[in-house]
């Protein structure tokens, strides 16, 4: 969801003249591994497969964690993944890119294969509590976006052979597991070059590259009992910027540019254009229904063999930022069952740990900052235990928009010190804690501090004199059994 990559203005190539369109790129050199009678591929190859039972269907994504509750060893990476295997999680998400997300676990190394072959990476990839593993994988190249000038052939060859090798790797030294190989949220990829006709055929040769990078590697190690499958992720069924429905304009979202003539084994969606915030909880099942229907429906003509467990959300979650836990769990739990009964092959929950604290949306962890496990870890813990789904509470706070200023002013205008209250509704009579997060410095406040009162609609509270001026100051009350409200924000003053 967070993943961001480099803005790159178009350029030329080093040594090469610039693209006057498309039909000067890599697509044109015929440079294809499929289209030789060298490459050494199979005949076929075992079409993808999920797990059998759908308690493993739905997955979670291991990706740049807040280390609050870090124990400071193993390292992060090996951490999150004993984690996910603790809760019973056999379905991992991970990033394996030049760009390290896991505070040092790449040990300084950069190629893919480098760092799949490390100490810390190694015995994640190959280890037995996980059967599928699904891989965002991007070398330095590609965090550079290096298809926006149009794509050359000594990119895609180096791209091929970095798939290729991470690959063969993969199918040698992780026997038994099931790994797909995808990039990340492709319409936000390629936002920056929104109608640029070269970026989008630089985007579809990209992807074509990686596809060849997965073909050699199966041809490499033919007798693997691990299997390798290729990916394209995408974030929009509607245009980004437009809301208009995916092809109503020429080079629009990657669902109808890229998609269709992409030759690879599954299509990943990440599905929070679906989940919105606007969209109400009763109507979230239906939602995801009709954005998978709209989804095949748009590669039924290029891929008439494609079948609906070829189809996955990458990413789907709510966050106890915007909603209280208990509809946080709610809305997560329906998106992830509603993408199994409509037939997609995985659902991945973003994510395993909540994301740091400074970024703008917080709070979608299975275990949160200090590692208590949310509801939606209670929920998901239970559903990789029994295949159930369980009852989630509904006895969760929630912080009115807007609900919190000055106790005795009731303006917005705050400082250290004075008595804020906190209007809303479901709180409990007795045993609140209200939490401040100044970008990421903690504080709380409860009974017996000066200003305190606590009623189901109102909890008055002193502001700490230790924070000090803050714009978008993070305010939440946890009720006496853990769970959360929404996150409600103020700016803070100097006194």
């Amino acid at each position: 969801m967070l993943w961001l990559l480099a803005c790159v203005a178009p350029a030329t190539h080093p040594g090469d003249a610039p693209p006057a369109d498309s039909a000067t790129t890599w697509s044109d050199s015929g440079q294809h591994a499929s289209d030789s009678a060298e490459s050494g591929l199979p005949a076929s190859y075992p079409v993808f497969t999920p797990p059998s039972d759908a308690s493993d269907q739905l997955g979670v994504y291991h990706w740049d964690p807040d280390l609050g509750a870090w124990p400071g060893t193993p390292d992060v990476l090996t951490w999150g993944a004993d984690s996910a295997a603790a809760m019973g999680a056999r379905t991992l998400r991970l990033t394996l890119s030049a760009r390290d997300d896991y505070d040092g676990a790449n040990l300084g190394n950069v190629a893919l294969v480098d760092i799949a072959a490390s100490e810390n990476w190694a015995p994640v990839l190959a280890n037995p509590s996980f059967d599928t593993v699904l891989l965002t994988t991007y070398t330095e190249a590609d965090i550079e976006s290096v298809w926006s000038d149009g794509y050359w052939a000594d990119e895609a060859t180096a791209e091929r052979d970095a798939i290729a090798a991470l690959g063969t790797w993969l199918l040698t030294n992780a026997p038994g597991r099931t790994f797909i190989l995808l990039n990340w949220e492709g319409d936000n990829a390629m936002a920056s070059w929104k109608g640029d006709a070269v970026a989008w055929q630089g985007y579809r040769d990209w992807v074509e590259a990686r596809v060849e990078g997965v073909e050699a590697a199966r041809a490499a190690v033919p007798d693997s009992t691990a299997r390798l499958y290729s990916g394209l992720e995408f974030n929009a069924v509607d245009d980004l910027q437009t809301g208009e429905a995916c092809g109503s304009a020429p080079l629009d979202c990657v669902l109808s540019e890229v998609a269709p003539t992409a030759r690879v084994d599954v299509y990943s969606y990440s599905s929070w254009q679906t989940a919105a915030f606007d969209v109400p909880d009763d109507q979230l099942a239906a939602h995801v229904s009709d954005a998978l229907d709209r989804i095949d429906a748009a590669l039924a003509a290029s891929h008439p063999d494609l079948a609906r467990q070829d189809i996955l959300i990458g990413e789907y979650g709510a966050g106890r930022d915007i909603y209280d836990e208990c509809r946080d769990a709610t809305r997560s739990a329906a998106i992830g069952t509603a993408a199994l009964d409509w037939g997609a092959g995985l659902a991945i929950h973003w994510q395993l740990y909540d994301n740091p604290g400074v970024q703008t949306v917080y709070g979608f962890g299975l275990m949160d900052r200090d590692g208590r496990r949310t509801l939606s870890g209670d929920w998901l813990a239970n559903w990789w235990a029994t295949g159930l789904a369980v009852d989630i509470p509904d006895s969760c706070g929630s912080i009115n928009d807007g609900g919190i200023c000055d106790g005795t002013t009731w303006d917005d205008q705050i400082i250290p010190g004075d008595a804020i209250s906190i209007f809303g509704s479901g709180f409990s009579t007795t045993g609140n804690t209200v939490h401040f997060d100044a970008d990421g410095a903690l504080s709380t406040a409860g009974a017996g501090t000066p200003w305190w009162y606590e009623s189901e609609g109102q909890i008055n509270v002193t502001l700490p004199t230790s924070i000090g001026p803050a714009t978008g100051l993070r305010v939440w009350v946890s009720s006496p059994q853990g769970y959360e409200s929404n996150t409600g924000r103020i700016n803070v003053l100097a006194p």
